[in-house]
């Protein structure tokens, strides 16, 4: 009897293991997109309110992660919401650094050469 509750215990134990999801692409590619909006507005591709938008963005992504985190394990739900949302951050990141609008310092650099 006592078998059969410790074998049951431990495949319990380690089936929340598996159901956990790692969090590791998720950091990375939180870290690749602060870098690109943060070289986007260095270079002058993001006006300070692109700059701003994107950022709260990213800082939305993170508190999702961290709700995520509580409590010990990131569902497959969560996780699927969280690299959901990174991807939406990718094409807003993409389409603010590629629509033509610069930031007043850039813009005026160019005009003047």
């Amino acid at each position: 009897m006592k078998v059969v509750l410790l074998s049951t215990a431990a495949l319990l134990a380690t089936t929340g293991v598996a159901l956990a999801h790692d969090t590791s692409v998720i950091d990375s590619v939180q870290a690749r997109q602060r870098h690109q909006i943060a070289y986007g507005r260095h270079v002058g591709e993001l006006t300070r309110r692109e700059y701003r938008q994107l950022m709260a963005e990213q800082a939305h992504i993170a508190a999702m992660e961290r709700r995520a985190k509580a409590d010990g394990i990131v569902t497959g739900y969560e996780y699927r919401a969280i690299r959901r949302a990174q991807r939406a951050a990718a094409r807003n990141i993409y389409a603010e650094t590629h629509d033509g609008q610069v930031s007043f310092w850039r813009r005026w650099v160019h005009r003047h050469r």
